[in-house]
């Protein structure tokens, strides 16, 4: 559906639109492992986890890699590694990562919670920024915004599908099309889905 914002008129049409990427990351806000780990789970996704022999493990390393240098991250950001929760990494050190998968994998990855890369930064990091996993969610109607002309025109397109998202917000509503327009105006917002009442944002 093709969602228009026209001094609060709507209109709507069938449409595509990419979906949004595996992961979420938020690199403009730093804070402790806890509190990364907490978002995450309260959005109901997962911290990053890198952990050497899985399947995925070089394409998410490509995929982090394009991202950050397409959002500008730099600094340090929390992830996973098997069962250890709390390590950090450099985005700079992504790169070396991808050459050295096929050997030695803890030079890069720091296996050390809270002291990571221990051979140039010995101090503690106590603050970074969070990467989230997304998990796949059903029958959401994702938002994509399309560029448009005039400047008191927002638009932007819905399609149904499955899709990999976390949960921003969830309340009542009186009708998909007022869910709808929650999700147009909030930039966190990727997509929604209204049932019986209940409006879900999905982030």
């Amino acid at each position: 559906m093709l969602f228009l914002l026209i001094t609060g008129h709507f209109s709507m049409t069938q449409a595509a639109c990419s979906p949004p990427i595996k992961f979420y990351i938020d690199c403009g806000t730093i804070g402790t492992a806890n509190s990364a780990n907490q978002f995450c789970l309260n959005h109901q996704m997962t911290l990053l986890n890198l952990t050497n022999g899985t399947a995925s493990l070089l394409s998410d390393i490509a995929l982090l890699n394009t991202t950050f240098k397409a959002m500008n991250c730099t600094g340090y950001f929390w992830y996973s590694s098997g069962s250890q929760v709390g390590l950090a990494a450099n985005v700079n050190a992504l790169g070396d990562l991808l050459s050295l998968l096929t050997n030695v994998v803890s030079t890069v990855l720091c296996n050390i919670p809270l002291v990571c890369p221990t051979t140039t930064t010995p101090a503690p990091i106590l603050d970074a920024f969070t990467i989230c996993t997304r998990p796949i969610q059903q029958n959401v109607v994702q938002k994509c915004a399309t560029p448009v002309q005039r400047s008191d025109m927002q638009q932007f397109r819905f399609n149904k599908q499955s899709m990999q998202a976390g949960i921003l917000d969830t309340f009542s509503s009186s009708s998909s099309m007022a869910c709808s327009g929650i999700c147009s105006s909030n930039d966190v917002c990727v997509g929604m889905s209204f049932n019986k009442g209940t409006c879900t944002l999905y982030m």
